[in-house]
């Protein structure tokens, strides 16, 4: 699945959920493996550095673990309130998506105020006279 440009996410943000809703749908399952990085990379045109972050984030969100030489295999769901299975799974699916994209607006917004404080920029309560 192609990443789609007219998604605002980022592209690693977009191959994650597509590989979380894989995950939660059960076509990937307990002890799969997930896709390699290259097919990653062909099936949703990225570069590898993306394929790599989409994994990470998986990681992070503890659906799946990287083991150098053997790949990253699915682990089993844990009985967490939000992947409970008295919770529809479209809707852990839009509350991984939505935590997705507040993690990187933080990181956009961090970005922005080094940016800002390399500048020079007047800071928040701060006066510019």
């Amino acid at each position: 699945m192609p990443i789609d440009p007219a998604d605002r996410r980022p592209a690693y943000v977009q191959v994650a959920a597509d590989l979380r809703r894989q995950i939660t749908s059960g076509a990937l399952k307990p002890g799969d493996l997930l896709p390699s990085l290259t097919r990653l990379m062909e099936t949703h045109g990225v570069a590898v550095n993306t394929a790599r972050n989409a994994v990470k984030l998986l990681e992070k969100d503890g659906l799946v673990v990287t083991r150098q030489g053997h790949g990253s295999i699915v682990l089993e769901r844990s009985a967490s309130p939000q992947q409970s299975d008295n919770v529809p799974d479209d809707l852990v699916q839009l509350f991984h998506e939505l935590k997705d994209a507040v993690d990187d607006l933080r990181d956009r917004m961090e970005a922005v105020e080094q940016a800002l404080q390399g500048r020079g920029a007047v800071q928040p309560g701060e006066s510019d006279h």
